[in-house]
């Protein structure tokens, strides 16, 4: 009601100002009007022709809301025309920011889905498409709330993509022990299998994981794995805590602090060993 109230008070105030500066100019160009019919009548050319002109520029200004194009001395006014300019220009670029964030989305999203073809972006073709995106609907104005919603499923698989480099050396190592085991057939390693396997499950949940998991879920994940042979689960837990930072640089930010080095450990990830 305050707010209103203090509008409407904006409004009147506005009204009066532009009341009383159309009649200050009308009664100004009126006095010079007058002026400039004595001085002619009076012969006085040079102050007729100076007072008849300021004269007939001060009721224009007055009165200008009423032409929609008025030229001459010099004058050039289309209040309407530009107006309507204006907020047609306005409809446009909204229109236009509407969708660069469909096609925005779209394009990154589809470039992002899981269970991807073998034509899918690599992960630094689609960080520079996703980069390129959000640059442009930055520029059109789109607030942050379009931004996360066009890059999320992006945003999403580029976590799981580093994810899955970092932890591969502990699921490579913990599978290996695993089928060993399994091969010797005693009931006393029961408990490592079901140790083993229940954390190979926990690793191929991954695919699930939303943004909101990154870094926290997965670093929780790689700090309850179990031992292993080797310094295999201290190095993989250094490197989590590593690429935690820009895990959620990318999830706040839609950006990695160091892009080509995580681009390099994704694509380090995917190579066969």
């Amino acid at each position: 009601m305050t707010e209103k109230i203090k509008s409407d008070s904006q409004s009147w105030s506005d009204r009066i100002l532009y009341l009383l500066a159309n009649w200050g100019l009308f009664a100004a160009g009126a006095a010079n009007l007058y002026v400039g019919t004595r001085s002619a009548i009076e012969t006085h050319v040079a102050s007729a022709a100076t007072s008849l002109t300021a004269g007939l520029v001060l009721l224009f200004a007055a009165t200008i809301n009423r032409f929609e194009s008025l030229k001459g001395l010099g004058i050039e006014a289309k209040t309407r025309q530009l107006d309507q300019k204006i907020s047609e220009a306005d409809e446009a670029l909204e229109r236009l920011r509407e969708l660069t964030e469909l096609t925005g989305t779209a394009i990154v999203d589809l470039g992002s889905k899981m269970g991807r073809w073998d034509s899918a972006l690599a992960p630094r073709e689609a960080y520079e498409l996703a980069q390129k995106v959000k640059s442009i609907m930055e520029a059109l104005g789109s607030d942050r709330s379009a931004l996360r919603l066009a890059l999320r499923t992006w945003v999403r698989m580029t976590c799981l993509d580093l994810s899955i480099a970092i932890s591969a050396p502990l699921r490579i190592a913990a599978a290996h022990e695993l089928n060993e085991l399994r091969k010797t057939a005693v009931q006393s390693n029961q408990t490592r299998i079901d140790e083993l396997q229940t954390f190979l499950d926990r690793l191929n949940q991954l695919g699930s994981y939303e943004i909101e998991d990154y870094p926290d879920r997965f670093k929780r994940l790689v700090d309850n794995a179990p031992v292993v042979a080797g310094d295999t689960p201290d190095v993989v837990k250094k490197e989590a805590a590593q690429y935690a930072a820009e895990m959620g640089k990318l999830r706040e930010d839609l950006c990695f602090a160091d892009p080509d080095v995580c681009l390099d450990r994704i694509e380090k990830g995917r190579k066969p060993n």
